[in-house]
């Protein structure tokens, strides 16, 4: 066994149901503190420009926040309706018939794998009737991307579009509503004077 499938065993299980409130509960660790992360709270300086970056250490953290959060979020709400977020085996072959239900065989699906985020996010209409779903899948597709850049490059600066966070928090309480039946009222707070707002409710 090579150190990295010696790893990922650590990692492996069979997630079920059960599990649910778990990935929800870390999900929203990680969208709080992208939420009242400051500049103030983060101790970092590139050495070699002599300034300050910690707004740009502080943005990159709360986007990787973001993204990381909104996949276990997708994956309790999977977990939660009776979805399998264990990988098929043969992905190609059986996507078509995808979500798979928690009672399939054990047997068509790795312990080591889960789906990837991008397959939870187009596929969530084939789950149930989100009256929303449009606006859903545009702000997930920008938190996957934040995901996937700010966890494979540094950049010197990133061009702030504050529509971005705006269709990542609409995507965000339309969701609530309609997978967990709960109003989110939500604010990430990125430019000066800006709170952060974080409320959650049953409905």
């Amino acid at each position: 066994m090579s150190i990295e499938q010696d790893v990922k065993s650590r990692f492996s299980a069979w997630f079920s149901e059960e599990d649910w409130k778990r990935f929800k509960a870390v999900s929203e660790l990680y969208y709080q503190r992208a939420v009242y992360l400051m500049k103030d709270d983060i101790n970092f300086f590139i050495s070699t420009s002599n300034k300050d970056s910690r707004l740009l250490a502080r943005n990159i953290q709360k986007r990787l926040d973001i993204g990381i959060a909104t996949e276990l979020l997708i994956k309790s709400y999977y977990l939660k309706d009776g979805y399998m977020i264990n990988l098929v085996k043969e992905k190609n072959k059986n996507m078509r018939n995808f979500p798979f239900l928690q009672t399939e065989d054990k047997e068509k699906f790795q312990i080591n794998n889960t789906f990837t985020l991008n397959d939870l996010i187009e596929n969530l209409g084939k789950t149930k009737e989100f009256k929303e779903i449009d606006i859903i899948k545009e702000g997930f597709r920008i938190a996957k991307v934040f995901r996937n850049k700010e966890g494979h490059v540094v950049t010197k600066n990133h061009l702030y579009e504050s529509t971005d966070y705006d269709k990542i928090e609409n995507a965000l309480v339309a969701f609530y509503k309609e997978a967990f039946l709960e109003e989110l009222s939500i604010r990430f707070s990125f430019e000066h004077g800006e709170d952060g707002r974080w409320i959650l409710n049953k409905i």
